[in-house]
């Protein structure tokens, strides 16, 4: 079901939510990369994708923002 209730979290708001914590936590690895000056395997893979990563999370963001208001219009 992808409609919140009272009792539960719809499949929609869900993923939002589990989507934005697994972006969240590559953000902070961004902390790695400062550990050795940017040596550090972080900040030679992941980190190069923190400026698009940031985008993303706020375009959803607004989207679990809106999705938020038409759940409380129903």
């Amino acid at each position: 079901m992808s409609i919140d209730t009272k009792e539960r979290y719809g499949l929609i708001t869900r993923v939002f939510h589990w989507g934005m914590a697994v972006l969240i936590v590559w953000q902070f690895l961004k902390f790695f990369d400062r550990i050795n000056d940017g040596e550090h395997w972080v900040g030679e893979t992941l980190v190069q994708w923190h400026g698009s990563i940031g985008i993303v999370l706020l375009l959803l963001v607004v989207l679990r923002m809106v999705w938020a208001w038409l759940q409380s219009n129903n």
